[in-house]
């Protein structure tokens, strides 16, 4: 059982048998949730200098692109490989080196290592038993850079980026003003399908990156990412500590004082997960990781670190690594556990009241707090309103993967890195939805006994049961996002 599942029955049958146990929880719940919707909501207040673009002066930049694969099919490889020989940009000022680490089936990395043995500018490599998962294959990357590059590029398997892409990230770093450089993910669509996904991934970058930047306060992405490689080399490299390494790295690099900005510019594009299953588990790492290196980050000896940085610094990496976690697990538990006491028989309490009405308030809050970031970069960047409705959709769709990623990132100093599948075989169409079948289920049953719940439980309980449709509705999305890439591929090969 995961710890986020441990939590959830421990607070439950506390609520069931004795609330005054689960009172205490459901306290710090509702004030961590609180303090991470005032902390996202003050960094959007203020507002900066203008987002920028692509500008300024070029320099003499000699790139060294890192691509680290495992278990990736072999022609999605070779198609991101394929779009960076292409680049639009001296020769002997770049490289491609290409890490496969722990891929087990040949069949996977040896077409690649075939493919790319005659191609000057690609060193191909594979290694097993590499540790630190995606950091500790960077890191081989890393020492085996050529002597003479000046700036680290991190690209992910599946991204095809533009024929300029070099020259734009060398124009980004306006000749050594920036020492690194995120620009936005960016996703394929052949056909409108998938946009409530897309939408809803971009508002990080419309909503956080976007104002962080003016800050100089912007962490990475992981893909997309220029790093000033002697920046990367005095912060210690790239590290395992946490699975959302480049967060990690960014958060180091805004601590030392190094200069960072996000680039508006759109100069590659890659895969959306293929599967509800495949997104929960990418969403998952992201929570987790991310509140994972904000307390990695906040142990006792890494404080002095923080002092260097500006109070407006400090709130904007806040707002991003708190981005995705949300603190529903607790109250959903307690509110449930709360109204099955009567139903069974439990003896009442007069605390009991006062848990369901705080349960039911931090339940609703974290539904709006979720809302509130997507409908605000929806009406900045004039979204119709049904691409709208279907971003909040997948957002609320993914509020219970988010309570679980909190309590995993809070509970447990080891999470195992999940490399998000390219392939959609490996996931059915309701794969992930399991929490959400189990919370209607649950939230149901005291609204049926109809015992009167109240307006506040019984505003938690609908709240708990819309996951299941908002769940449901953003696998569709992503099943004919799935068959209008698979077409497409179809028709081109």
């Amino acid at each position: 059982m995961s710890r986020s599942s441990g939590l959830f029955v421990l607070v439950f049958l506390s609520a069931l048998v004795f609330p005054a146990l689960a009172l205490p929880a459901v306290l710090l719940a509702a004030a961590l949730q609180m303090m991470s919707a005032l902390i996202r909501l003050t960094a959007r207040l203020r507002s900066g200098r203008p987002t920028e673009r692509v500008g300024g002066r070029g320099g003499r930049s000699v790139f060294s692109v890192h691509l680290a694969i495992r278990n990736e099919p072999p022609d999605v490889v070779l198609r991101t490989i394929g779009a960076l020989c292409g680049q639009v940009y001296p020769a002997d000022r770049f490289e491609i080196i290409v890490i496969d680490n722990n891929t087990s089936d040949p069949a996977l990395w040896q077409p690649v290592r075939d493919r790319t043995a005659n191609m000057r500018l690609v060193s191909f490599y594979h290694f097993d038993q590499v540790d630190g998962a995606k950091a500790g294959a960077l890191n081989i990357a890393l020492e085996r850079t050529a002597a003479h590059a000046t700036h680290v590029v991190t690209i992910d398997a599946d991204y095809v980026v533009e024929p300029d892409f070099l020259q734009r990230a060398e124009c980004a770093l306006e000749g050594g003003r920036h020492d690194y450089v995120q620009f936005p993910q960016a996703y394929a669509r052949p056909a409108p399908a998938g946009g409530g996904l897309d939408l809803e991934l971009a508002d990080y970058f419309k909503t956080y990156a976007r104002r962080a930047s003016r800050d100089e306060a912007v962490l990475l992405t992981g893909t997309l990412s220029v790093i000033d490689r002697t920046a990367l080399a005095r912060v210690g490299g790239w590290s395992g500590a946490t699975v959302t390494e480049d967060a990690e790295l960014g958060l180091r690099l805004c601590l030392a004082g190094y200069s960072g900005r996000y680039v508006e510019d759109v100069v590659g594009r890659g895969m959306m997960p293929l599967t509800f299953d495949a997104l929960a588990k990418q969403r998952l790492r992201w929570t987790a990781g991310n509140l994972r290196t904000l307390l990695h980050h906040h142990r006792r000896d890494a404080l002095p670190a923080w002092r260097g940085t500006r109070s407006r610094q400090r709130l904007l990496i806040l707002s991003q690594l708190l981005a995705w976690p949300n603190a529903a697990l607790v109250p959903a538990a307690s509110l449930l556990g709360s109204k099955y006491g009567p139903a069974l028989a439990v003896p009442g309490t007069a605390l009991r009241p006062m848990l369901e009405g705080l349960s039911s308030l931090t339940i609703l809050l974290v539904f709006t707090t979720s809302v509130t970031s997507v409908v605000g970069a929806a009406l900045r960047e004039r979204w119709s309103f049904g691409d709208a409705a279907r971003a909040v959709t997948t957002r609320l769709a993914l509020v219970p993967v988010s309570a679980r990623g909190a309590v995993e990132g809070a509970l447990s100093r080891h999470i195992r890195f999940v490399v998000t599948p390219k392939i959609a075989a490996r996931a059915g169409f309701a794969g992930g939805l399991c929490d959400h079948a189990l919370l209607f289920a649950a939230a149901a049953v005291p609204l049926l006994w109809g015992q009167g719940p109240g307006l506040l439980p019984g505003l938690g309980c609908l709240a708990l049961m819309s996951l299941l449709p908002l769940g449901l509705a953003a696998a569709a999305d992503i099943k004919a996002y799935r068959i209008s890439l698979t077409s497409q591929r179809e028709g081109t090969a």
